[in-house]
């Protein structure tokens, strides 16, 4: 399975205090860690960010964790028709592309995202987040694990 991870809203509140980033990323890692064939993708803003900061504001353990990041795709920008305004599912479509691009359409995957809006509505592939990765959250990412490995 692939877990794809969203940062801001699921390893620490959206509005976090300086110093309290990640703060929720030692109980994810506790679920991966019991499921070492799990592979962590990330679909995160931060993939976007230099290798200096990567190093310097992810945690090591999440970092030797990952084996991948998403390609970036824009939104449409839709500021002309902003009452009938409908999000495009992008971050789903990043998953797509590098699931396509690193020949995975097969593999099973969640997300873990605060954002449902960057998924097609009802998408079962999303573990959505509220803030941070808690109880129901973590409950969810075990239930979709033991269904992989029926």
């Amino acid at each position: 399975m692939i877990v794809f991870l969203d940062f801001d809203g699921v390893c620490h509140p959206h509005f976090v205090r300086p110093g309290d980033q990640f703060i929720d990323w030692p109980r994810l890692e506790a679920v991966l860690v019991e499921h070492p064939h799990v592979e962590l993708v990330v679909s995160s803003s931060w993939r976007t960010i230099s290798a200096a900061e990567w190093d310097d504001e992810v945690p090591e353990s999440l970092r030797r964790r990952v084996v991948g990041r998403t390609p970036v795709i824009q939104r449409p920008l839709r500021a002309r028709y902003p009452l009938d305004y409908e999000p495009e599912p992008v971050r789903f479509w990043e998953i797509v592309k590098y699931l396509k691009a690193t020949r995975q359409l097969h593999r099973p995957w969640v997300a873990l995202d605060d954002d449902e809006t960057v998924f097609p509505r009802g998408c079962p592939n999303l573990i959505l987040c509220a803030d941070g990765f808690r109880d129901d959250e973590e409950r969810r990412l075990r239930a979709a694990l033991r269904e992989v490995l029926r």
